[in-house]
């Protein structure tokens, strides 16, 4: 839980990984994001003043211990059960996110799912956000002017009970999955992951 001062209204940005056991690139990304969000300097410092960070690194412990590849002790795939919450990791984290926005009358305005797969891609919804309505467009475009390297999307209507479909459906926040390749090179896993937090910081702090 990530944030400074007073926690009331204050816009919630939720953070998960590791639904499926092996992704561990995705994973890497994710620390790396985290680290430069809780970084000592002037941009970092500003945005935990304006914003709450909820992160959720592990979503799927149990079948990381198991060795499973895509499910849970339960054997069922977490990224597919955003609709249903069968699954007490699904059920736990989501209702404790609706909680915490209810009672410090906050709003859930981004919703990233860092994961990893063949290649990087992002995934977004072809259904435009009503919180951060222009966000994902300039947030790559951010990424790849930072990084000298063209970032690919795969857009998708709001046809299956994933991560980014419960986000956008719930609150109307922006709902993006973060993948990461098996085979992305690990010091550049780390510069994508800092600097998709610092073009997300700034997009935030001056919308």
């Amino acid at each position: 839980d990530i944030g400074s001062g007073d926690l009331e209204k204050k816009e919630i940005v939720a953070i998960i990984s590791r639904q499926h056991p092996p992704e561990v690139t995705g994973y890497l990304a994710m620390k790396a994001f985290i680290e430069e969000i809780m970084a000592d300097h002037p941009l970092a410092n500003n945005f935990r003043k304006k914003y709450r960070v909820m992160v959720f690194p592990l979503m799927n412990p149990d079948g990381v211990d198991l060795g499973h590849w895509r499910h849970n002790a339960g054997g069922i795939d977490l990224n597919r059960d955003w609709a249903f919450y069968h699954q007490p990791e699904n059920r736990n984290v989501a209702n404790f996110i609706v909680k915490t926005a209810s009672e410090n009358k906050s709003k859930v305005i981004l919703g990233l799912d860092f994961h990893s797969t063949y290649y990087d891609i992002f995934y977004t919804n072809k259904t435009v956000s009503a919180t951060l309505p222009h966000f994902k467009d300039y947030w790559l475009k951010g990424i790849e002017n930072a990084l000298g390297k063209e970032t690919r999307e795969s857009e998708s209507y709001l046809n299956t009970p994933v991560s980014k479909n419960w986000f956008l459906t719930q609150f109307g926040a922006e709902g993006i999955v973060y993948e990461i390749g098996d085979t992305t090179p690990r010091d550049f896993i780390k510069e994508k992951g800092k600097q998709s937090a610092v073009e997300m910081m700034e997009l935030l702090i001056y919308r």
